[in-house]
């Protein structure tokens, strides 16, 4: 009987074990973003998603209706919800999880580096009485944890709750988010929720995916070795035993430790030190290790016993601070600003001793000139720049490097961006740059593609990027000079070629002395007006004057600008433009304003100019063009460049650049880009390749094929024949086609692969062909007095649209010319045969990544064979000179 009992007992347990154990299994789990307090975007089909046990059902209740769904063979699932209002709070059911506090309005993830991470609590310098009885919950805040993975992109992020704005939680909000979501809110009053995935240093290739980084070799090695299996943790620990050892033995050399800090310790001996400034520049030598510096001040008796606060600026490079003896507060690293309280009952009446042992890795320490060096009690307070003393505690050789692998490329976006590319957005908000630098000129085909990147992995070319430029930083130059700092810059304007962008000018929002300037109300305000035009459509001026282009006038450059609102502002002294002539060396030049729109720019000493720069600098100090709205322009040079190439790139790839109306030759290719109004920008690449992008436009075209003598027909010639792939994203009116001419008689022909909603206007319909297997209905138009390459005249137009899209394959040429041939419509002479994007009050982007024309027995181009797709992105050469 007992052993009946032990085999009953231990098939219930069992039992039980495997029903609890298929509960555990089938509990649906969310990502961490789809959680209590999250804000959705509105007016857009919503997608949840999640994970359950293979098969499981999942059921939504949301609003009174159910949405059901099952999971896939991995366990994987998705809801698509319809789009909603503005409105909340709501409450989402799944399955047994109950999600509270659901808004509906607008996200925007915002990402970059330390600028969009920096919180509030680092700013309160400034804003203090503003944020703190900040109540809105309305405004809130996803943190996503630092992680970063180069093996594979994560499917959830490492936790994270959503916040909403309260005195207690505004203090871990990113200070320039913040204010952004503020002005939105203020002006629309619908929920607004930022995603805020910054980390501090970061570079642009952090936070790239694998796909768009396959043009930068360098930088797909890099992050391979990353993945290699127990490289991250063998560097991890080299680096931390090196650390130790430093700290250890710097920490056994230092004869002030425990001693030096002692209020009562005799100091008269040591050497003065004026305080602020680097010990390197003041006669203490280039010096790694610790230095002990201390002060007595006298407290009056209305400080004394009090809290208080010292603040010791900013310190180079890690700093322990003592008060009376008392240990008041340490910061490991340079940039923080040093705000350390000061207990109740540490202050004496009379003398007290500050000391400060500051500790150096890189022979540049110091104490950060024009910031606040003070203690302060109450209403009082006393001022510690000067005379301080002295001593070196111990000298080291320089630490080791560091390395943070939170900077190398693809860890973040695999670790920070991929998990949550379900979530629908309203936008991206942008700003980074600080971190490449020394690499600006990659950066201009680093940053767009970037931004395809993301739009790419949400599906929306659409998606609006606003950004913010860099600011100024570092010393002004007395001299105009090159720049690493203006280079980036440069770089970031030359991304507004791409639509749905924006971008906030900061040069007078910045710090000299502080790579974290304070004043990020002004960087979120002006972010927050970009994107009001670019992502609400407003019709605002949310930018000062962007430059257009150049003419030269005897000994001066004519400039013209964009985006000059109610026009430029005139009654002031122009700064901060120089010219130069054909060696490139320049002087700071005289400015005027000539009309609305346009500047005079001259100097006695260039006589024929060839070039300006405006802001060109680390810190372009007094830099003041702006229109009468009172934005300030961006930075810019009108520099113009030949082919130049880029190094880093695959292969030998060439690229050249374009922005103006241009025709041309190149790479065995005639090339042309013409537009009538708008942003547009073409970019040739090697083997008659070539991407292209536009906005707001009226009218654009951009081609490349091949030009005839106009003696031979197309059976003269041979079989035509396109081989061509493209990545085609228009925005409105546009096509992907085959474009050309002939002469005697005059006939301008379009091969349409691709389209929006379009036919040709006024046209007459010749019936329909089959050609490389799809249909082509077949079109033609009479055009009375239009412009042709023999001038405004009459002329017929041929027309084969494709009834389905294709954006590669092959395109028999020769065969739609014996279609319309058949059908009456008579060609003469080839002139031109050509690739052609073209666009009518539309925005887009293509990327032709292969195009291989056959003429007869020649072929010309090139182009990927394993189809793989080239991210839309702008060179790294500026406007080219015919």
């Amino acid at each position: 009987m007992k052993s009946v009992n032990t085999s009953l007992f231990r098939t219930i347990f069992l039992l039980i074990l495997a029903v609890s154990t298929s509960i555990a299994q089938s509990a649906v789990k969310l990502p961490c973003l789809v959680s209590d307090g999250m804000i959705l975007q509105r007016d857009i089909l919503l997608q949840l998603w999640g994970w359950a046990s293979p098969k499981e059902s999942v059921t939504i209740k949301f609003m009174d209706k159910t949405y059901q769904t099952k999971a896939d063979k991995k366990g994987d699932w998705k809801i698509v919800l319809p789009a909603q209002f503005a409105g909340g709070p709501y409450t989402i059911s799944i399955n047994e999880i109950t999600i509270k506090d659901v808004l509906i309005g607008d996200v925007w993830l915002c990402s970059g580096q330390s600028n969009m991470e920096l919180p509030i609590r680092r700013v309160l310098d400034l804003y203090e009485d503003e944020v703190r009885h900040a109540n809105n919950p309305h405004i809130r805040q996803f943190r996503v944890p630092m992680r970063y993975n180069f093996q594979k992109e994560e499917s959830d992020l490492q936790g994270g709750e959503w916040k909403s704005v309260t005195p207690a939680n505004i203090l871990d909000f990113s200070a320039v988010a913040y204010f952004f979501a503020k002005d939105l809110y203020d002006k629309y009053k619908v929920p607004i929720g930022v995603i805020n995935t910054a980390i501090g240093g970061s570079p642009a290739e952090a936070w790239i995916s694998k796909e768009s980084l396959k043009n930068y070799p360098h930088y797909l090695d890099a992050a391979r070795i990353c993945a290699t299996s127990g490289y991250i943790d063998s560097v991890r620990n080299a680096e931390s035993q090196s650390s130790n050892q430093w700290y250890s033995t710097l920490n056994a050399k230092d004869k002030g430790i425990s001693l030096w800090n002692k209020k009562d310790f005799d100091d008269s001996g040591w050497d003065l030190f004026s305080l602020p400034g680097y010990w390197a520049d003041k006669g203490v030598g280039q010096i790694n290790g610790s230095l002990w510096f201390r002060k007595d001040v006298d407290i009056p008796a209305s400080m004394a016993g009090k809290q208080g606060v010292l603040r010791l600026g900013c310190i180079v490079d890690a700093d322990s601070a003592f008060i009376n003896g008392t240990f008041v507060g340490t910061t490991s690293y340079q940039y923080p600003p040093r705000i350390y309280n000061i207990p109740a009952g540490v202050l004496k009446e009379g003398k007290n001793n500050i000391t400060v042992r500051v500790i150096s890795n890189s022979s540049r320490g110091g104490f950060v000139e024009e910031k606040p060096y003070k203690i302060i009690a109450g209403n009082d307070e006393i001022d510690l720049t000067g005379d301080w003393k002295y001593r070196i505690g111990a000298e080291m050789p320089p630490t080791g490097s560091q390395t943070f692998f939170q900077y190398k490329p693809t860890g973040l976006y695999n670790g920070m961006i991929a998990p949550f590319t379900n979530y629908r957005i309203k936008g991206f908000l942008w700003y980074q740059g600080e971190s490449n630098t020394n690499r600006a000129e990659e950066y201009k085909i680093l940053f767009p593609d970037l931004i395809n990147d993301w739009r790419s992995k949400w599906n929306n070319p659409q998606l609006s990027f606003i950004y913010a430029q860099l600011p100024n930083f570092m010393k002004a130059c007395e001299q105009p000079s090159e720049s690493g700092w203006a280079e980036l810059r440069e770089a970031q304007r030359q991304a507004l070629a791409l639509p749905h962008t924006g971008m906030a000018v900061t040069i007078d929002a910045g710090e000299w002395n502080d790579i974290h300037p304070l004043n990020k109300k002004t960087v979120g305000h002006r972010l927050a007006l970009e994107a009001r035009r670019v992502a609400y459509n407003e019709d605002i001026v949310s930018s000062g004057p962007v430059y257009e282009g150049m003419k030269v006038e005897g000994n001066s450059i004519i400039l013209t600008f964009s985006s000059v609102g109610s026009g430029l502002y005139t009654n002031l002294d122009l700064q901060g433009f120089a010219i130069a002539g054909e060696d490139n060396k320049y002087v700071w030049a005289n400015a005027v304003v000539l009309s609305n729109n346009k500047v005079k720019v001259w100097s006695n000493q260039i006589q024929n100019p060839v070039s300006v720069r405006y802001a060109w600098a680390d810190n372009p100090e007094g830099a003041n063009l702006r229109n009468k709205e009172g934005l300030l322009a961006s930075p810019f040079t009108t520099e113009q460049a030949d082919i130049v190439r880029i190094e880093g790139l695959t292969g030998s790839l060439t690229e050249l650049y374009i922005t103006n109306n241009k025709t041309g030759v190149y790479d065995g290719f005639d090339y042309e880009l013409w537009h009538d109004k708008g942003n547009v920008s073409m970019t040739l690449r090697e083997g008659g390749m070539f991407g292209c992008n536009w906005s707001n436009i009226n009218n654009a075209l951009f081609r490349t094929g091949k030009k005839f003598d106009s003696t031979k027909t197309h059976n003269d010639i041979g079989a035509i024949s396109l081989n061509y792939g493209c990545y085609y994203q228009p925005d409105g009116n546009s096509y992907l086609c085959v474009y050309g001419w002939s002469v005697d008689p005059l006939v301008e022909f379009y091969v349409v692969e691709a389209w929006g909603s379009w036919r040709p206007p006024g046209s007459v319909s010749k019936g329909t062909v089959e050609i490389d297997g799809g249909i082509y209905d077949i079109y033609e138009t009479t055009r009375f007095e239009q412009p042709s390459i023999q001038g405004d005249t009459t002329f017929q137009q041929y027309w084969s649209v494709r009834t389905d899209k294709k954006t590669e394959g092959i395109i028999s040429v020769s065969e739609h010319f014996k279609a319309w041939e058949k059908m009456g419509m008579k060609l003469g002479k080839m002139y031109e045969v050509a690739l052609c994007v073209e666009g009518y009050q539309s925005s887009g982007m293509a990327n032709m990544y292969r195009h291989i024309l056959t003429l007869g027995d020649t072929t010309i181009g090139s182009g990927t064979e394993n189809k793989d797709k080239l991210s839309v992105s702008l060179a790294a050469t500026k406007d080219f000179v015919k």
